[in-house]
């Protein structure tokens, strides 16, 4: 708490600071821009925040992609109360992403939160997600729906991120951007927008390629993708989206030990050279989605999407060390929406269906030795939901319910597993001017993905025992708006039972086995503020949670009480952005995150850190053409601390450590 006071006082001086050197000299405005309030589509029932009783997050994106590096998906996520990420700089195992908790236990990619790009699901049925495949320089803005939400998205949605890319490129036909940083880094973004009458098309290409900051991190990323809007009618529209993602390499260098990491912070874990650990992808994806208006009243939406991930990874062990996996996965999903002057609804129904062809090879010091596994795994999901909001003069309703229904197999066993979840939620707002005082109530529930059940020290099957976790989420909040300022704050308590955690042992280091945990309690305070005031956007992001467990005992230690691993308990985010500030844009943001744990026994603290981040950018018009150039500091304060935490790892390879100070440029022409 102290360090977290300390570290508050000496921001708020920055910040103070900044502001009083970017007002001096400039004349008190007469007016402000607007905040205004905008639908949200995440909730699926057209919503704008304030009539929502529930905490939903919407953060705009468009205007702030030229002050930006576009790396990480991560560099967008700051301003979400509840939201903690973590691994920035590990591309092979990807960002971790975790809402009031959920997620943190993932070993790899975002787990536990549903990811939706532009409607189409990103994560697989069996709620896996990952982020390597997204075009983050098309992106325009993000919801989150904060807290389980599975009466509308299904299994894995402890929090929902729903991400919308841009239609076109308004006033220009294309766009070039490139990007150069330190440890090699180099980013070519190519867009092209095209349009006709009927017909918009925005077609996207990446190309990204770093050394990476420590030895054996580097890694190549290639993005095509190509939106298409197609109107038919006035009432008729067709959204068709492609992606292929090609990643030759992504390298792991692994976790430290305390030691190692004071003795030389940039090196990798010896056997992650030995083993040559990397991975490779190859990730195609094809969705479309059409909408039609019968009447002012009644609407028609169905999708359809189908994916296909090739992936190859190194792992730093001999036996099993060698994986690949070949995942298909599609979708279809159909909804119908009514809405009349007090009230919309929408029923729908949704159909899910994984494939995982997984192998698994002894490594032999990084060359591919016997095959080990040789399994086929199945996951298939059915639902049925009903979404309603009424707005009934001061008084707000929202609510519905949702039921899935899971069938989870393997090629080597015999017969299949099968998961029914019944899922509600309701909320209730008391809406008087600009103010919202609600309650909310929803539950949710994550069945073991097909990676997390293939972890079986049998070396076979699937691992049985390990259940579903479910959920509960009960919370209480107030919000409010004015033309220029925005105000939320949300206290939550969430039950889980079955919890399930990641756990390593000796014989099989750096590979993650999972198993149930009993019972968890969590509880939290959520805070956003946003005011716009003398040229200045100010915003910050709040977050306190004591996330602890109840009835865990681990080889005859009981861990009840206390606090689950890779979460903070306080988080400050803070963000301040300049606007008509002569010629250049000024972007400041940063973090101030407490001491969390690194494992169960909560014996391995890892210290606080605090992180500042300043990005620059100028225009310039000539004959039709724009041209940004953008300076960036990535950590000002030049911090040592951990970027990723291995949960529960073996060995005291709990840490990964983040850059220090880095700087980079960049430059972006739109014709």
């Amino acid at each position: 708490m102290l360090f977290f006071l300390k570290n508050l006082t000496s921001t708020l001086l920055i910040l103070l600071l900044l502001i009083g050197t970017m007002s001096f000299g400039q004349n008190q405005i007469d007016s402000v821009i607007s905040l205004q309030e905008v639908n949200l589509k995440a909730l699926k029932i057209r919503a704008t925040n304030n009539e929502i009783p529930r905490g939903v997050s919407k953060v705009e994106v468009l205007e702030n992609q030229s002050l930006t590096s576009q790396i990480s998906l991560g560099e967008y996520l700051g301003l979400i109360p509840g939201l903690f990420s973590l691994n920035q700089n590990n591309f092979a195992q990807d960002i971790r992403v975790s809402i009031r908790g959920f997620g943190s236990r993932a070993a790899f990619g975002i787990r536990g939160v549903k990811l939706v790009v532009d409607g189409i699901p990103e994560t697989t049925p069996d709620g896996q997600g990952q982020v390597d495949n997204v075009p983050l320089g098309l992106l325009k803005d993000i919801e989150v729906l904060r807290g389980p939400s599975a009466s509308l998205y299904g299994n894995a949605a402890g929090g929902v991120l729903y991400l919308t890319t841009i239609d076109s490129l308004e006033n220009h036909r294309a766009r070039l951007r490139f990007v150069h940083g330190a440890f090699g880094l180099n980013s070519l973004k190519a867009t092209i927008g095209l349009k006709n009458d009927k017909t918009s098309a925005v077609l996207y290409q990446n190309l990204t390629n770093s050394e990476g900051y420590r030895q054996n991190s580097g890694f190549k990323q290639r993005v095509f993708n190509t939106k298409v809007i197609h109107q038919f009618s006035k009432k008729s529209v067709l959204r068709s989206h492609l992606n292929f993602t090609h990643s030759p390499d992504a390298e792991d260098a692994g976790g430290l030990t305390l030691t190692e990491y004071n003795e030389n912070r940039k090196q990798a874990r010896k056997r992650n050279l030995q083993y040559d650990t990397h991975e490779k992808i190859s990730h195609f994806k094809i969705g479309s989605n059409w909408t039609y208006d019968f009447n002012n009243m009644w609407s028609l939406s169905s999708s359809g999407y189908y994916s296909f991930r090739d992936f190859f990874g190194k792992l730093p062990f001999q036996n099993g060390g060698i994986v690949s996996l070949d995942r298909n996965y599609f979708g279809l999903t159909s909804q119908i929406s009514f809405q009349k002057q007090n009230m919309r609804m929408q029923l729908g129904w949704e159909l899910h269906n994984q494939n995982d062809d997984r192998l698994r090879y002894e490594n032999v010091e990084g060359v591919q030795g016997t095959k080990m596994f040789d399994q086929t795994e199945i996951f298939a999901s059915n639902s049925l939901y009903w979404a309603v909001l009424w707005n009934l003069n001061k008084l707000k309703i929202q609510g519905g319910i949702g039921y899935d229904r899971q069938i989870i197999g393997a090629s080597s066993i015999e017969s299949n597993s099968l998961h029914n979840s019944l899922n509600p939620n309701l909320g209730i707002g008391l809406k008087s001017r600009n103010h919202l005082i609600f309650s909310h109530v929803s539950k949710s529930y994550q069945t073991p993905t097909l990676s997390e059940l293939s972890a079986n020290l049998s070396e076979e099957g699937l691992n049985v025992d390990l259940e579903p976790s479910k959920a509960w989420n009960y919370e209480i909040g107030w919000k409010t708006q004015t033309s220029n300022a925005q105000f939320e704050l949300v206290f939550y308590h969430i039950t889980t039972s079955n919890e399930i955690v990641p756990y390593e042992i000796e014989s099989y280091p750096n590979r993650s086995f999972y198993r149930n945990s009993g019972k968890t309690h969590r509880t939290g305070l959520e805070l956003f503020y946003n005011q716009e005031f003398n040229h200045i956007i100010g915003s910050l992001a709040y977050s306190y949670s004591s996330f602890t467990f109840q009835n865990y005992i681990v080889d005859r230690e009981d861990l009840s009480g206390n606090l689950l691993p890779g979460l903070p308990v306080q988080q400050l985010n803070f963000q301040l952005q300049s606007h008509d500030l002569g010629l250049w844009k000024l972007f400041l943001k940063g973090s101030i995150v407490s001491k969390l744990f690194a494992d169960d026994s909560n014996k391995v603290p890892i210290r606080p850190y605090q992180v500042i981040d300043l990005t620059s950018s100028r225009e310039f018009k000539a004959f039709g053409t724009v041209a940004t150039l953008m300076l960036g500091i990535q950590n000002l304060l030049n911090k040592d601390y951990s970027d990723n935490i291995r949960i529960n790892a073996f060995g005291g390879r709990y840490y990964e450590p983040a850059p220090l100070r880095t700087f980079y440029a960049g430059f972006s022409v739109d014709i």
